[in-house]
């Protein structure tokens, strides 16, 4: 799938769909995890555009090109490399671009992401203005805070500034369900409107099917909770 970039100098850039059929369309801004733009990620493209949304997916190595995560230390050590101020910048740049265009309804917009990306799509949420709704898949509830972390996610919960939509696997070692008790916790006692999402049986990237912590009937479940919560928030189907 051919790079779209957002800018002259070619400093923020990602794939980008469009559905066939009408348009104007409400817009989904994709988070990947960590691999960054993958086919399960040009399939969940694909998928977004056959259900009526304009879609692009954020390449957070546009400029420095796709890193080696082939073992758990190389994806750690890219993870820590990944700024959420940056990737927060780069994400209010691909919503002014996008609302620029003529296939887009401007303030019909989400932004949906998978591990690290559901962690940004959450910030998003948390962050930025103009957005209709946040789908987060499996994104760390806490975590260390570090120079390009500086603020773990749980504490930004008060923040929130749409609905949430959050999945996490029951058995997923990366965040356990205590964990998504005090995010739980966390929005409820700021009166937030949320759902929460757990799935028996199902670990961390249970929804990609490229990967061997896919489950089906898991994956199958969490996608139609977030196509009718899309619906929704952007297109206002009950």
């Amino acid at each position: 799938m051919e790079k779209t970039y957002i800018n002259q100098n070619k400093e923020v850039g990602g794939w980008l769909v469009k559905p066939e059929g009408l348009l104007p369309a409400p817009v989904i801004i994709l988070m990947p995890a960590v691999h960054g733009l993958t086919p399960y990620i040009k399939d969940v493209l694909q998928r977004l555009a056959e259900h009526g949304y304009v879609a692009f997916a954020l390449d957070y190595y546009t400029v420095s090109g796709q890193p080696d995560v082939s073992t758990p230390d190389k994806m750690q050590q890219t993870l820590a490399g990944l700024s959420d101020e940056k990737v927060m910048a780069d994400t209010r740049l691909v919503m002014e671009y996008l609302q620029t265009l003529p296939e887009v309804m401007e303030e019909n917009i989400a932004v949906m992401g998978f591990c690290v990306g559901g962690k940004f799509a959450y910030l998003a949420g948390c962050e930025i203005d103009g957005l209709n709704a946040a789908i987060d898949f499996y994104g760390m509830v806490h975590q260390k805070e570090t120079t390009n972390q500086p603020v773990s996610p749980i504490k930004k919960a008060a923040n929130l500034k749409l609905p949430l939509l959050a999945h996490f696997g029951e058995i997923d070692p990366l965040i356990p369900m205590d964990h998504v008790a005090n995010l739980e916790d966390e929005l409820k006692n700021h009166n937030k409107i949320y759902e929460i999402r757990t799935y028996r049986g199902a670990g961390h990237a249970f929804h990609d099917h490229t990967r061997g912590n896919y489950r089906p009937a898991a994956a199958k479940e969490a996608w139609d909770h977030t196509v009718t919560f899309l619906e929704f928030y952007l297109k206002g189907k009950r």
